[in-house]
């Protein structure tokens, strides 16, 4: 089709914006650094052939842009956006607060620094995380001036997420160890919060005019304001892939856009009038909604399209989209690692190639053929838009849905529905009922939502080979298709279609490589056990006090295919589980939540943070006492001992399947230090986990010699180790030794 045919610019942009991806998402080290010199010496040599010869102007003008492009990356990654490997030591800031996220008992600080260590770095973004405590007595609010001093610490050091992730939201570095914070006084409030109080102000109004669940859906497809939303409503859009409906994107301002200029055409206002109220609100909206990545790229193709109007030139879509997104990384080099940047982009493209292969489609004259017209009007710009979109969302977050065509055609319609009732009743809602009307149609339409989502083959994992080789293929087609000058753009099409059903196919068949099984995988945050019988999936988390246990029980539960959890049982209560709990839940459908009876009054608040948690979710919260057995699917598990909150983190706990037995200890329990009640399990387990996030060791401990029977034995702690004749003997009775495991596969 070669979309790029007579389109000189966007052919130029495509190629800069590729290079420049490609070159951002290379680490630093050798390569890069050489790379970066190659292409500053192609710079110069370029510059100087273009200026001497004019012939080949075109490919000597894209080798410039290109080498432009690598070298800003370079310059803005590399030597300026790391800053914090320039103060490797304790260093002084000043800066003001430009965001505020509070949590139960810390609150987190987007910091927009003026100088460090008295060095211009205006612009450069801290992520700083204070106990609620503090920053209430230090009065911090946005706005806020402060100056401190810390440690910054790389975002690419953060285990669960690392630096692409942090770069997407423009942060720069982490301030570890704050102390001595001044407040300087509370400058200007920045705009942005400002329309964020206006926004939540709009809330709460469409909530007066409608009702709790009804606006706060109504608000996140207008306004963004996805918070207010419920966690079970954003996981159920997840599941069934049309999350970008949620998402505040270029869909949400083309309806409204569209909406407008409909509205101005029944008034018979003139449409050069009409264009200009349609950029002057592309141009406001965008600014209100907070400068999402997606908007923009929607609001500046919107407002180049409707210049060439106004000025009669003609108007071309491809060329839009490559300027749009160019501008954006060029004002917000980071949205590079957005990934809503690139899925809006290429959805947009999908969508784009399929409108102009439709409006080339040579169709009989006959009377269906406008039927069979609108027919390809409605499936295929979502067909395409999946396709360009298919491998990116599957390696971004690990599942796909299976029913995302269907249910991105039906909800689309839907949500446009609700987004046009939804500004009546915010304008007109006082003086006419339209929430009569809106407010069942919101309800079936989240009640559609629940239902499907609840299908148990309705979201598959993406770890599954023959799904990745045909994903990739699917991708491979469509984009051959795209840049490929063919005649047979049918059949090209035509295997875009089944390769994309195939996907799904083989996304639903993963399901059958789920054999029961017991999985176990440790880390510095947590150490997880998965189990999998009677087609129940289960996870038992046993973590210290640390972020970033959530994600990483995520990343497990799509390591092994997971795509949905029966129950989930934690084993004891931390600083961190209710942000951690969340983290999992909003990307995890998860129907249970089982956790010891609290102990403690901290505990008990705890408790009921969850409760609210799990409600909000959708998700029953149940309790189970310490020494009491309980059903994991064919699994019966008991949580021998564990220690209190506060008190750092042990965990004793036996699992029954079938005719194994599984005994798990957190690193700093041995035989002797167990319960006298509980010595007998540690005799007769098949199965001798010794996990690596307990209190540790303070001595350097081994295992003896202690009973025949042992099938497995894992060691993932760093100081426990095998006397050698011991060793011997387990292996001579056929035992399996592991140590210091990632992720092991149990009950073979």
């Amino acid at each position: 089709m070669n979309i790029m045919h007579k389109r000189p610019l966007s052919l130029i942009l495509c190629i800069s914006l590729c290079g420049f991806v490609l070159f951002s998402y290379l680490d630093a080290g050798f390569l890069k650094n050489t790379l970066a010199l190659i292409a500053i010496i192609s710079l110069a040599l370029s510059i100087t052939v273009l200026i001497i010869r004019k012939r080949g102007a075109f490919y000597l003008l894209t080798s410039v842009v290109l080498c432009l492009s690598l070298i800003f990356s370079y310059v803005y990654f590399d030597l300026w956006f790391q800053a914090d490997k320039r103060f490797s030591e304790e260093c002084c800031v000043i800066g003001t607060v430009t965001e505020e996220s509070r949590e139960q008992t810390y609150s987190l600080y987007k910091i927009k620094a003026d100088g460090i260590n008295g060095e211009s770095l205006s612009g450069y973004t801290l992520s700083v995380l204070i106990s609620r405590s503090d920053a209430e007595k230090a009065e911090i609010e946005v706005g806020s001036k402060l100056k401190f001093k810390c440690k910054l610490n790389s975002t690419a050091n953060h285990i669960a997420y690392g630096f692409r992730y942090f770069s997407a939201y423009g942060i720069n570095a982490f301030a570890d160890n704050v102390k001595d914070m001044t407040h300087l006084g509370t400058g200007e409030i920045p705009l942005a919060s400002r329309l964020s109080d206006i926004r939540e102000f709009l809330t709460r109004h469409a909530k007066m005019l409608t009702n709790e669940e009804c606006g706060a859906f109504l608000s996140a497809l207008i306004f963004g304001e996805r918070d207010a939303l419920s966690g079970d409503v954003a996981l159920d859009f997840s599941r069934i892939g049309i999350s970008h409906v949620l998402a505040l994107s270029g869909m949400h301002l083309s309806v409204l856009a569209l909406g407008i200029n409909a509205l101005l055409s029944l008034l018979r206002v003139k449409k050069k009038w009409r264009v200009l109220t349609v950029i002057l609100f592309a141009s406001v909206y965008t600014l209100f909604t907070g400068l999402s990545v997606t908007v923009v790229r929607a609001a500046i193709m919107l407002i180049i399209s409707s210049l060439l109007y106004l000025i009669g030139a003609e108007q071309d879509s491809v060329t839009s989209l490559s300027v749009a997104v160019a501008v954006i990384i060029i004002f917000s080099p980071y949205s590079v690692f957005s990934i809503s940047l690139w899925l809006s982009a290429l959805a947009t493209l999908g969508v784009i190639t399929s409108a102009e292969w439709i409006s080339r489609l040579e169709l009989p004259k006959a009377p269906l053929s406008r039927l069979w017209r609108g027919i390809l009007n409605l499936f295929v710009p979502s067909i395409f838009a999946i396709s360009a979109t298919l491998l990116i969302t599957s390696i971004a977050f690990g599942g796909v849905s299976t029913v995302s065509l269907f249910a991105t055609v039906i909800f689309s319609f839907l949500s446009e529905v609700i987004m046009y009732l939804g500004t009546l009743t915010l304008i007109f809602g006082r003086f006419i009922p339209f929430s009569y009307i809106l407010i069942p149609i919101t309800e079936y339409t989240l009640g559609l939502a629940d239902a499907i989502a609840d299908c148990r083959y309705v979201y598959a994992s993406a770890d599954f080979l023959p799904y990745i080789i045909l994903a990739v293929l699917l991708t491979l087609v469509f984009y051959i298709f795209l840049f490929i000058k063919t005649k047979k753009q049918g059949v090209f099409v035509t295997a875009i279609y089944s390769l994309l059903l195939l996907c799904f196919c083989a996304a639903m068949l993963s399901f059958a490589k789920a054999e029961p099984d017991t999985v176990y995988s440790s880390g510095e945050e947590c150490d997880l056990i998965l189990l999998k019988s009677d087609s129940q999936t289960s996870l038992i988390v046993n973590s210290t006090n640390k972020r970033g246990t959530g994600r990483l029980a995520y990343n497990s539960l799509r390591h092994d295919g997971a795509a949905a959890l029966d129950t989930l049982v934690y084993t004891s209560y931390s600083f961190e589980l209710p942000s951690e709990a969340e983290e999992l839940l909003s990307r995890v459908l998860v129907y249970e939540i089982r956790l010891p009876e609290p102990q403690s009054s901290e505990e008990r608040d705890i408790y009921c943070t969850l409760c609210e948690l799990a409600e909000e979710f959708g998700t029953r919260l149940t309790l189970y006492r310490i020494g009491e057995s309980n059903k994991l699917g064919e699994h019966e598990f008991t949580l021998l001992c564990a220690s209190r909150y506060g008190e750092g983190f042990a965990c004793a706990q036996f699992i029954t399947y079938r005719e194994r037995a599984l005994l798990y200890l957190s690193d700093g329990f041995t035989k002797e230090s167990l319960p006298e009640e509980l010595s007998g399990i540690y005799a007769i387990a098949d199965t001798f986990i010794v996990g690596g996030c307990g209190k540790g060791y303070k001595e350097e401990q081994y295992i003896s010699t202690e009973t025949g029977t042992a099938k497995d034995i894992v060691i993932s702690a760093e100081n426990l180790y095998f006397v050698q004749n011991s060793y011997a003997y387990y292996k001579e009775n056929g035992c399996r030794i592991t140590l210091h495991p990632q992720y092991i596969s149990l009950f073979e």
